[in-house]
């Protein structure tokens, strides 16, 4: 094999496919990527030098041979853990939202309800004056027109948020749970 070839194997599993691959490497994916550059033997090669480098370690699972480069391992163990913390931060602050805003509908359905007698009654009969009772028609109508539609709107699209908040945390827990290799975060 070229001395270029072999440079170009080092630097693709270094800085793309191992990185990719949060650190695991299958030999077989490796020497398919370079077919026609050079055989298996040769990829493995390669690949051993990065080993003897210190860079990686060799392992076989089910008959296969990976390379477990354990720094790339812990960075993307590192990543997916933060990203995990900052889910829960984010969907608490989403709840947090939600509730605000389900607890704002149910405070101007209550206030509708207290002026629905009034409004049926007559508003002559409610004793207040003509400028309060334009301000609290208009109010009226800010609520029914509005507000509720925004407000049904805002919580679909949080919701929406929550779910793709949880599809993204139960990725990110079954990609740790699934990785051959159980790399600490802390590295």
């Amino acid at each position: 094999m070229r001395p270029e070839t072999k440079k170009q194997i080092r630097e693709a599993v270094l800085y793309d496919m191992a990185p990719a691959q949060a650190g695991q490497v299958n030999l077989e994916d490796v020497a398919r990527v370079f077919r026609g550059r050079g055989e298996l033997s040769e990829v493995e090669e390669c690949l051993d030098e990065l080993v003897k480098e210190g860079l990686a370690k060799r392992t076989r699972l089910s008959g296969r041979s990976y390379y477990i480069f354990e720094s790339i391992a812990g960075e993307a163990a590192a990543r997916n853990e933060r990203r995990l913390k900052e889910i829960e931060e984010e969907t608490g602050f989403l709840l947090e939202e939600t509730e605000r805003l389900e607890g704002l509908l149910k405070e101007e359905n209550l206030a509708l309800d207290r002026l629905r007698p009034i409004w049926l009654s007559g508003w002559e009969k409610s004793k207040l004056g003509p400028e309060e009772i334009l301000n609290v028609r208009t109010y009226v109508s800010t609520v029914i027109g509005k507000h509720p539609e925004t407000h049904h709107r805002e919580l679909r699209k949080l919701g929406a948020n929550m779910r793709e908040l949880e599809e993204e945390k139960q990725r990110r827990l079954k990609w740790k749970e699934e990785s051959f290799i159980q790399v600490s975060a802390s590295k």
